[in-house]
């Protein structure tokens, strides 16, 4: 996504201090333009978005294991094949959630660093990086 190009065009109602928070980090992480800081925060809350997902599925999953489990805890021996079966397809899900975090969290970090970089060379081109 970060090397396409930007054609599409939004417009969004902000609150002057939701617009104010926006530009202030902007500037803590000299980006130079609003519509960056914009780009580069709503892949950060994509990201967040992701893990939280991957998150929530995990617990919900560990509920399940441990609702699954529960009766059979107290007597050792009793796991029959459908129950053994149902546990691995569920680790097998969640194994596959986390894959999934893992391909996607490097290249969205990837693309918000390179952003970032591109801004403050920019920035010191110009003589405009703040210390």
């Amino acid at each position: 996504m970060a090397d396409e190009l930007k054609s599409e065009r939004i417009q969004v109602l902000l609150s002057p201090s939701e617009l104010k928070a926006i530009d202030d980090w902007g500037f803590s992480c000299r980006i130079r333009s609003r519509g960056e800081a914009i780009r580069q925060l709503v892949d950060i809350g994509l990201l967040s978005h992701k893990d939280h997902e991957v998150t929530k599925a995990a617990l919900h999953l560990a509920d399940v294991h441990s609702k699954i489990l529960a009766p059979y805890l107290e007597v050792p021996g009793t796991f029959s094949n459908e129950t053994l079966q149902e546990l691995l397809d569920a680790l097998d899900r969640m194994i596959g959630l986390q894959e999934k975090l893992n391909e996607d969290a490097p290249e969205i970090a990837g693309r918000i660093k390179a952003r970032m970089d591109a801004a403050l060379a920019e920035a010191n081109e110009d003589g405009d990086a703040k210390p």
